[in-house]
């Protein structure tokens, strides 16, 4: 069986799953000084504590309703808002989808079953940007796929003659943000994104001391594949 990708598919409306995820973001600002949380105090003295000394501080405050600037400090600067950005991420998804939104991955063939159970045809997996396809979450990186087969096997299929089709056609061909530094690529977290992404997209690797001195390390991947060659240079 081959992995693959063919844009034409037939849904089975009754094959599909879902996995729902609730989240709720709370942005809370706060500063502190030494001496302890100041809820009334002036903020341009608290900027001054030494405690930000070599720091980058950048504040805007404003009313939205009024379209007027409450508190500003450096906020004509452009920073690298880094991992901040999630929470505005966050409270986006939340407004625009709200938080009863559910991922759906479904699942489509091009063949008929026989009463053995077998396919005669291609299995398609279209992806809907579900970002849990992982072992976040769960007990092995492979779990959400054994439940996969479960469900499948459940609708009576138990072989697939033809291929296994991958769709991830839901997002766009932009793989990569157009902010992303190109130092951060070789990174775990600037792979590229998918609508059908396992593992984050990611293969981990596990490195174990051998068993005696100058022996070389073992070397695992999770999950296992052939996808990826190692050469072992450890010693």
């Amino acid at each position: 069986m081959k992995v693959k990708a063919c844009p034409s598919r037939r849904r089975v409306g009754f094959l599909y799953l879902d996995m729902k995820i609730t989240a709720v973001t709370t942005v809370i600002v706060t500063i502190y000084i030494a001496f302890g949380f100041c809820a009334d105090c002036d903020v341009e003295l608290l900027l001054e504590n030494d405690v930000l000394d070599g720091a980058f501080v950048g504040i805007a405050v404003k009313n939205i309703d009024a379209d007027s600037m409450i508190f500003s400090h450096n906020a004509h600067l452009r920073f690298t808002i880094a991992s901040n950005l999630k929470l505005f991420t966050s409270a986006a998804a939340l407004e625009i989808f709200g938080p009863n939104y559910r991922f759906i991955t479904s699942f489509f063939i091009n063949g008929k079953i026989d009463k053995k159970g077998n396919l005669e045809g291609d299995l398609l997996i279209a992806g809907g940007g579900d970002p849990l396809i992982s072992g976040r979450f769960r007990k092995s990186v492979t779990e959400v796929l054994d439940l996969w087969a479960d469900s499948i096997a459940k609708k009576g299929v138990n072989n697939i003659k033809g291929d296994l089709v991958v769709d991830n056609n839901f997002f766009e061909d932009d793989e990569l943000g157009p902010g992303w530094s190109h130092d951060d690529l070789t990174y775990w977290y600037a792979c590229p994104i998918s609508a059908l992404s396992f593992n984050d997209n990611c293969v981990d690797l596990h490195v174990y001391p051998g068993e005696i001195i100058g022996q070389p390390c073992s070397i695992t991947l999770v999950p296992k594949t052939d996808y990826i060659d190692t050469v072992n240079g450890t010693i």
